[in-house]
């Protein structure tokens, strides 16, 4: 299955540990209207960072698998106890697969299912803000992601080498199964 996240907010720290945090807001303040197209800032820097902050390497290093894999964060519902697994990164969800569901998106702060839908994309781009995730629907990690949905945040964490960057992303976690075709 897929996980999907739509995001609340990201942070990006320059050093390992993380010490030097510099917050980056999901949307600015300034956007005219809750779920439009809006600038995404981490997104933004996020795409810059896996393009090794935009140096002119050649695009087959700019692939390399070792920039895919990151780490989620999860809570087991029955001890509470916190987990963290690593995950694959497959990109961001195509803002034009959310145009209906966008439409008939509840109120922004709902947390029913189809809000995840109204996630703003980044300027210039058909991408939303929507992560897909890729992961063994075997894995326990997938059950702590569904049983998250809506209320319980999962969070990623995403040091990326080259860029000399690491991304910490909280948000909700929408588990997108074969044997559900409403999230196919």
């Amino acid at each position: 299955p897929l996980l999907s996240m739509s995001c609340g907010y990201a942070s990006a720290g320059a050093e390992p540990d993380c010490q030097e945090q510099q917050e980056v807001p999901a949307q600015p303040s300034n956007s005219a209207l809750p779920g439009s197209v809006s600038t995404v800032l981490w997104v933004l820097a996020l795409k810059a960072a896996l393009n090794h902050g935009g140096t002119r390497r050649p695009k087959r290093w700019r692939r390399e698998a070792k920039r895919k894999q990151l780490q989620l964060a999860t809570v087991d519902p029955e001890t509470m106890a916190p987990s963290v697994r690593t995950v694959v990164f497959q990109g961001f969800l195509r803002s034009d697969h959310l145009v209906p569901a966008a439409a008939a998106a509840p109120a922004e702060g709902s947390d029913s299912e189809e809000s995840l839908a109204g996630a703003p994309s980044p300027q210039d781009t058909r991408d939303s803000c929507i992560i897909i995730l890729v992961t063994d629907s075997r894995a326990q990690k997938v059950r702590h992601a569904q049983a998250s949905f809506p209320k319980t945040p999962v969070e990623i964490c995403w040091w990326l080498d080259e860029a000399a960057v690491q991304f910490r992303i909280s948000g909700r976690a929408l588990v997108a199964d074969p044997r559900f075709p409403r999230w196919v």
